[in-house]
């Protein structure tokens, strides 16, 4: 059991906190409920709320999530819609429980798979790789991000 997530909450003040304060040149956030899911769970409307707007204001690179059994990656999402400078959000929740299928289209929805996958994620300075894989290791999808400084 957790308390609620509130803005007044301390859970939600200790990650105001620690975003805005954070030097590190990747922001990665996890999550287990998905704030963007075109899977078997609706997201949480007041999580997505109150949480996307503090991943937005920090310039967080992606988050990751959890709780479908699914693979969904977006485009960068801000406020909502598909963005230049917002935030992707990649649901990795193909570990071993019965998959679900792809509910909705969404839009902001850049690639679902109902498989069994893994990824692996390699940072080099200003750049960024995620390959994901199948359960036979066979690439499904590639996301590849530069920072530019």
């Amino acid at each position: 059991w957790a308390p609620p997530l509130d803005a007044g909450s301390k859970q939600f003040k200790w990650l105001d906190y620690v975003l805005s304060h954070t030097k590190a040149q990747w922001k990665i956030v996890y999550l287990h409920h998905p704030l963007y899911s075109s899977g078997g769970h609706d997201p949480i409307p007041v999580m997505t709320e109150l949480l996307a707007p503090v991943f937005e204001k920090y310039k967080v690179d992606l988050v990751l999530q959890g709780h479908d059994h699914n693979y969904e990656r977006t485009y960068s999402i801000k406020a909502g819609t598909t963005s230049a400078e917002g935030v992707i959000y990649i649901t990795l929740g193909g570990g071993g429980s019965p998959l679900y299928i792809q509910r909705t289209i969404n839009d902001w929805s850049a690639k679902f798979l109902s498989v069994y996958h893994f990824a692996f994620f390699e940072i080099n300075a200003g750049h960024l790789t995620m390959n994901v894989y199948d359960r036979a290791s066979k690439l499904i999808d590639t996301l590849e991000l530069t920072k530019h400084q």
